[in-house]
């Protein structure tokens, strides 16, 4: 039975490993098709330019002050942005 589950075990981790970042989705699917530049979005949502420049690039976490931002601004929730960051953590454990 082991060997049958270590393919799928296999398979898992390596979806796991493709969850994108919060902030590839933030530019991908909110930023470009918006026009609307890092340095707008930044002043709107009153966090600084370096901070949400780091989330976008994936070396920062999404803080859920900034998901409850985000949320306000584009119309979504902050368990939708705070659920996209927690995919990426448990994603990049080492399960």
């Amino acid at each position: 039975m082991w060997v049958a589950l270590a393919p799928n075990l296999r398979y898992i981790r390596r979806m796991t490993s493709l969850r994108a970042h919060p902030g590839e989705v933030l530019l991908e699917r909110f930023l470009r098709p918006r026009g609307m530049s890092v340095e707008q979005l930044a002043e709107r949502i009153e966090i600084s330019v370096e901070t949400l420049q780091q989330i976008i690039e994936g070396t920062r976490r999404l803080k859920p002050y900034v998901a409850a931002a985000l949320a306000e601004e584009f119309g979504t929730s902050a368990v939708f942005w705070t659920n996209l960051q927690a995919d990426r953590d448990l994603g990049s454990e080492n399960c």
